[in-house]
């Protein structure tokens, strides 16, 4: 495709309008009533804006909320965490490797956590107070994997929309990776 001014016009002034219909689709660990860990993609309420920052004018972005503090986590290769709770309500963001988080009451339903999308950002819920197992971490592979763990500030889990049950999908967070 050749880019003309005209193109470049065009698609400019669309994206400041596509980016206002999306909302940032993310995959939570939490609780169902009964108490056992669930995968659910939730439609997070804070807007993907046009931001205006320096370095950044004219990308995306959207406020998670307030940290309480980050932790840089590095795991070896074969890493089993084992069955644990999330120690808080927690930003998790896989920077390399690969995370497989498990659920004790439902083994089939793995999620495979990586960088990008769609499960690159993670909300982890399922903290002791809400989930009788809590959710399992396996680290496979041939390399070590790096994590951030970011819990929020005041234990405080995100406004949100549950989208559906389990986690989010690539259909999830169609329009995204264009941005």
């Amino acid at each position: 495709m050749i880019f003309t001014k005209a193109t470049t016009f065009f698609l400019g002034t669309l994206l400041p309008i596509a980016v206002q219909a999306l909302s940032l689709n993310i995959t939570a660990v939490t609780a169902n009533a009964t108490g056992s860990s669930v995968f659910e993609c939730w439609a997070l309420c804070a807007p993907l804006e046009i931001t205006t920052q320096p370095g950044l004018v004219g990308a995306a972005s959207s406020f998670l909320g307030d940290v309480a503090n980050m932790t840089y986590t590095v795991t070896s290769a074969g890493f089993d965490g084992g069955d644990h709770h999330a120690p808080y309500n927690q930003w998790v963001v896989p920077l390399s490797g690969l995370g497989i988080v498990t659920l004790p009451d439902d083994p089939g339903d793995d999620l495979y956590a990586t960088r990008g999308l769609p499960n690159g950002l993670i909300f982890a819920a399922d903290t002791a107070d809400v989930s009788h197992l809590g959710h399992g971490g396996v680290f496979p592979g041939y390399t070590s994997t790096i994590i951030l763990q970011i819990p929020t500030v005041g234990n405080k889990v995100p406004e949100h929309t549950v989208l559906h049950a389990g986690q989010c999908t690539s259909n999830d967070t169609i329009g995204l990776d264009a941005l």
